[in-house]
């Protein structure tokens, strides 16, 4: 990491929980230099940039600011468009980290990258707004919708997984989440980036205490998909 620019940035990392801190950990293991900075629903990106060339966002909803209200997906990224849409800041690619959530409000059928969201909760309405906003920029636009994380870093979910009765979970390895992640900003720093949405899962079904492959359990999933929704995986991180 280095020091805060006032002139241009190769990479922004903006998030420093369990995912960002990891990711940013891997970027300096790998020799590639990157700052930090801090999102407000408000400021925008905090600090004196002028040009990022990527910004790669992965903060959690809900978050409380010093002496402030939590902010919510429905406003965080308020700051941030404006400072583009006003060209004080200007951004070439945003990588955003996201949830399947957006999809919560969809009860049956396969479900895939280019399925239209849908959510019924205020939070995955905010979720979809968000990407939305983003979406209006003139940007280069990578949006990760991560299912439920497990792992090391994410002990807690794994036994919701296991334990599923009422309907099929989906989950993905917080460390794949990760090494994609960095892998998506190492493509993006040298112009090998287009705009893509990615639903990232680990190609698993889990439903009744059982763990079903999707592509090797067609017909048992195809069935369970008349009456549940149906997570598919995008692409194949584990390449």
């Amino acid at each position: 990491m280095v020091a805060v620019s006032d002139k241009e940035s190769q990479i922004v990392l903006c998030g420093q929980g369990r995912i960002g801190a990891r990711v940013g950990f891997l970027l300096a293991e790998k020799g590639i230099p990157y700052q930090i900075a801090r999102i407000d629903p408000i400021e925008g990106i905090c600090g004196t940039y002028k040009h990022i060339k990527v910004l790669l966002i992965c903060i959690s909803a809900g978050q409380k600011r010093k002496q402030a209200a939590r902010w919510l997906w429905k406003d965080i990224f308020s700051g941030l468009c404006r400072q583009v849409t006003s060209k004080t800041l200007t951004v070439e690619q945003i990588i955003l980290v996201s949830s399947t959530r957006v999809y919560e409000a969809i009860e049956s059928g396969f479900v895939t990258a280019s399925t239209l969201p849908n959510a019924d909760s205020e939070a995955g309405k905010g979720i979809i707004y968000a990407e939305q906003q983003l979406m209006a920029l003139p940007v280069h636009l990578a949006i990760l919708r991560c299912s439920g994380l497990f792992g090391e870093l994410y002990p807690k979910y794994t036994p919701i997984l296991m334990s599923a009765k009422d309907k099929p979970r989906f989950g993905i390895n917080a460390e794949a989440v990760i090494a994609r992640l960095v892998t998506v900003v190492q493509q993006a720093g040298i112009n090998q980036f287009s705009s893509q949405v990615e639903l990232i899962t680990d190609g698993n079904v889990y439903y009744q205490s059982c763990c079903y492959e999707a592509q090797t359990e067609e017909l048992f999933v195809a069935k369970l998909a008349k009456h549940h929704r149906i997570l598919l995986n995008s692409i194949n991180i584990f390449d």
